[in-house]
């Protein structure tokens, strides 16, 4: 059995928008689509304060490094996450 594909859809452009990545979910959160989103940023905590602003609810975080993780779940319970990669 072939693993799913990750696709990547955003900007080469360091000062470009945040970039989309879209991985399989886990079984367990294979509901609608079958992908958990995840938002790129070089602004972490700005754009988790944006988020929440929106109505999204902050569900788990974790950083191993070089990637900070946060999960999020939006008004109506999908799941997604903003990712910022920093190199050591």
């Amino acid at each position: 059995m072939t693993a799913p594909a990750v696709v990547t859809v955003g900007t080469t452009d360091p000062g470009g928008r945040p970039q989309m990545v879209f991985h399989p979910a886990p079984e367990a959160e294979r509901v609608i689509g079958g992908f958990v989103p995840t938002l790129q940023t070089e602004h972490h905590d700005e754009e988790t304060k944006r988020l929440t602003g929106l109505g999204a609810k902050l569900v788990d975080e974790a950083y191993l490094p070089p990637i900070r993780l946060t999960v999020f779940a939006d008004p109506e319970g999908n799941r997604f996450q903003l990712a910022t990669f920093k190199p050591e």
